[in-house]
């Protein structure tokens, strides 16, 4: 599977990335991103998706707006299912949808979809703060991304130190939802030099 990354300051903005492939499409409410995923054949798990919006009571008329429920922990589409993440505990509390059609596949996860987006949140907002321009946690930090595939947050840095990770959870967020991973590094505008990858999962 192939990870795009958007290193501009306007990604950070936006904070919430999506992976793309032929046989994997991300989904969260950006229409966008759900008419792309139709062009790759995937059209009813698409639907899919139209049809578990509407539990979620999705309305088109309050600014494409969508209230995740607490049990909602991100959905993707792969292999032309929808991949449908539930927090654990709340197996028994999902819509008759998820189990009445067998386009729907259920995986159990650790956090919901708000808790994600929490969490993205104050790491884009604490990165495109003007008052946070000199910082240097802010100067270590490149990229905020959502994984629905993975249910957590990815945040990108150039310092996995243990004094850099203590200071991010005490000025920015602690959410357990963060995985820290190294940043690649460029040698020029054009040329990546490639960089280990590091996701921690523990500090």
């Amino acid at each position: 599977m192939k990870k795009s990354l958007f290193f501009s300051f306007l990604s950070f903005i936006c904070c919430i990335s999506s992976y793309s492939s032929e046989e994997t499409s991300y989904l969260n409410g950006n229409s966008t991103n759900l008419q792309q995923t139709s062009l790759n054949g995937e059209a009813k798990a698409l639907a899919a998706w139209n049809k578990l919006k509407e539990t979620f009571g999705y309305s088109h008329t309050v600014s494409d707006s969508i209230e995740y429920p607490d049990y909602y922990g991100g959905s993707y589409i792969e292999d032309g299912k929808l991949i449908v993440y539930i927090v654990k505990g709340y197996n028994e509390k999902t819509p008759q949808l998820l189990s009445s059609d067998p386009i729907f596949v259920t995986k159990e996860c650790d956090y919901s979809y708000n808790e994600l987006l929490k969490a993205a949140n104050e790491v884009s907002e604490f990165m495109v703060s003007e008052k946070n321009a000199e910082n240097p946690i802010r100067e270590k930090l490149s990229l905020c991304s959502l994984s629905e595939t993975f249910n957590w947050v990815e945040v990108y840095v150039s310092d996995l130190s243990p004094s850099f990770i203590s200071e991010f959870k005490r000025q920015v967020s602690n959410s357990p939802a963060i995985k820290f991973i190294i940043a690649p590094k460029y040698d020029d505008f054009e040329n990546i030099v490639p960089t280990p990858i590091i996701i921690d999962n523990n500090l």
